[in-house]
């Protein structure tokens, strides 16, 4: 499961203040990741990683930085899967090699050497943050599977995987928004980007954040396409279906520890 939760501050560097206040929101997240836990402190930024560790168990630690040391970055899981055709389990459950060279949650940061968000665009990951100079780039899965969550202000963005992490905080806001609370009321949960409290909002999926000199962008990377028409017959697409869903249960299957543990 894992978790991350960070500080980038604004024309100013990080200091005991902000890395205390990252411990306190990694420690709200340690049911996220009772293995192991990293603290990063750097200029402006202060980020926070909780470990499940599944893959691997001996590596793996994060926050990581690149060959050069001046990329900083982290994930929530394992998916790092550029295509069908570089699986790591075949049919039979059998492990294959990993086609960037690694076997744990860690993924590569190579290609965010210019900053920028290609390696979210091409990787299938629940959650990524990384850190290009003054430049902090938050991004959230597909079709939204894993949260996360953001609070920005006049001199910082702090962000983490779960919403009570951030509460941690003493200046954020911990006030109800009565129209989160309608919607709540009504559809029984908060749509996008709106959280139940105000001043706090959540990264749509399929979208990444971009904050830079106090500013932040949001752009979405992927859509789901339901134009293109399906060439095959109801067997064929039967049989995609039931090998798509077989290779999505044997890639979360994928383990060295027992499954299923408390």
């Amino acid at each position: 499961m894992c978790g991350i939760s960070g500080i980038f501050t604004f024309n100013r560097d990080c200091g005991d203040a902000e890395r205390a206040a990252v411990q306190a929101m990694n420690d709200r997240l340690v049911h996220r990741g009772p293995d192991d836990e990293g603290l990063y402190l750097s200029g402006p930024i202060a980020l926070g990683h909780r470990r499940l560790s599944i893959i691997d168990l001996s590596n793996g630690k994060q926050p990581m930085a690149n060959e050069d040391q001046n990329r900083l970055g982290g994930v929530q899981r394992r998916d790092l899967q550029p295509s069908r055709a570089a699986k790591r389990v075949n049919r039979q459950g059998a492990p294959v090699s990993h086609p960037l060279g690694y076997r744990s949650d860690r993924p590569s940061l190579r290609g965010s050497r210019r900053g920028d968000v290609q390696p979210v665009e091409r990787h299938v990951c629940h959650r990524a943050l990384g850190r290009a100079g003054e430049k902090l780039i938050l991004a959230r899965d597909r079709v939204g599977k894993k949260p996360l969550y953001y609070h920005l202000d006049n001199h910082r963005l702090a962000f983490a995987s779960e919403l009570k992490a951030l509460l941690a905080l003493d200046d954020c806001p911990a006030r109800v928004d009565p129209d989160s609370l309608d919607h709540y009321l009504g559809f029984f949960f908060v749509p996008s980007p709106e959280t139940i409290f105000s001043g706090v909002a959540k990264l749509e999926p399929a979208s990444y954040l971009v904050c830079q000199d106090g500013k932040i962008r949001k752009e979405r990377y992927w859509n789901a396409d339901f134009g293109r028409r399906y060439g095959g017959t109801r067997q064929d697409a039967a049989a995609e279906l039931t090998e798509l869903l077989g290779d999505a249960v044997n890639i979360r299957l994928e383990s060295e520890v027992p499954l299923g543990r408390s």
